[in-house]
């Protein structure tokens, strides 16, 4: 599956703080990295505007965002 979407060992998965544990560990059994992001707290959804200041800085090879319903 990796080499399909070429993800590569320690790329950076965003998931939501708050968030059921089988999450994580799909991702750390992939040998990914999870990299959580703060929820909001009127609707617990990814902040986006947190989200969006993380991807622009450039400096971590986010390749995947996970969100949970």
């Amino acid at each position: 599956m990796k080499e399909k979407y070429q993800w590569s060992d320690g790329d950076l998965v965003v998931v939501p703080a708050l968030t059921f544990p089988a999450t994580i560990n799909v991702i750390i059994q992939a040998n990914l990295k999870p990299f959580f992001v703060d929820v909001g707290m009127s609707n617990f959804l990814i902040n986006s505007w947190n989200l969006e200041r993380r991807i622009e800085t450039g400096r971590m090879s986010i390749k995947v965002v996970m969100p949970v319903h």
